[in-house]
């Protein structure tokens, strides 16, 4: 069973109900960075009222394709995305993520903001509901002013967290507060320089979204073998962090 099996399914499901505006791929596929490994990420539209109509639907037809061993329901019906993920039997299967929209979602809950989430692969569309919607560039870097300012005082009273865990050889603890206070910083104000409108989607696809050298020297100081070398890669990320927010400046950010 491949990818196009599953899409083929649940097109085949959906686009004859009336109550389906729309079906679409999105994840990966939105980049086309689809590999072996990449799950069906879908993501459906439907009338106010129908989301759980609507997932029993695509559900069957997906258990006609083979046996559904696990199901996982990540959000509650009336949330802004609903959403399930499902587990084939079949060795080698993808998974697959579900989310179900009704038609009054607001476009920027919807995920197809094509700067941020990239150009979704249309199975359908028959009101329009996966047009693109850009974000106002404006209120956007009055946003990423406030996230600027909010970065900085995480670290400038958070920074040194991971030290006394190190000391005392709490290595697990150290090794959490150090992602959390002073890489995860980092990560966010690379992007802010690097990728703006993806600024907040955290160590997803930094491999591609983050040039050399600043890649590969941020991957380097992810591992730690031991308290001493933590707290010497704390001292650079920290560094690295304070060198770039002083050379960032939110009005020269390209937002275009």
């Amino acid at each position: 069973m491949g990818r196009n099996d599953i899409l083929d399914a649940v097109k085949g499901a959906a686009e004859p109900l009336p109550w389906f505006l729309a079906v679409w791929e999105g994840g990966s596929a939105s980049f086309g960075r689809v590999d072996e490994w990449s799950d069906v990420d879908i993501g459906a539209a439907v009338e106010d009222g129908r989301v759980e109509e609507s997932f029993a639907a695509i559900e069957s037809a997906l258990a006609r394709l083979g046996p559904v061993v696990d199901r996982w329901v990540l959000a509650p019906a009336d949330n802004v995305k609903p959403q399930r993920m499902y587990r084939f039997a079949e060795d080698g299967a993808p998974l697959v993520d579900l989310g179900v929209f009704p038609a009054s979602t607001r476009p920027e809950d919807r995920f197809l903001e094509r700067r941020r989430h990239g150009q979704a692969r249309v199975l359908f569309d028959r009101t329009g509901f996966t047009a693109d919607r850009p974000q106002d560039p404006a209120a956007w870097r009055e946003r990423l002013r406030r996230r600027i300012a909010e970065l900085r005082s995480r670290v400038d009273f958070l920074a040194r967290y991971p030290v006394k865990p190190a000391l005392r050889g709490d290595l697990p603890e150290a090794i959490s507060f150090y992602q959390a206070f002073v890489l995860r910083p980092l990560v966010e104000v690379l992007r802010i320089r690097h990728d703006p409108w993806r600024h907040d989607f955290d160590v997803r696809y930094l491999r591609h979204d983050l040039p050399e050298p600043a890649r590969s020297r941020l991957f380097a100081l992810w591992t730690v073998k031991d308290a001493e070398d933590l707290l010497r890669k704390r001292d650079e990320a920290e560094a690295w962090f304070r060198e770039e927010m002083r050379a960032l400046d939110p009005d020269a950010l390209r937002l275009d």
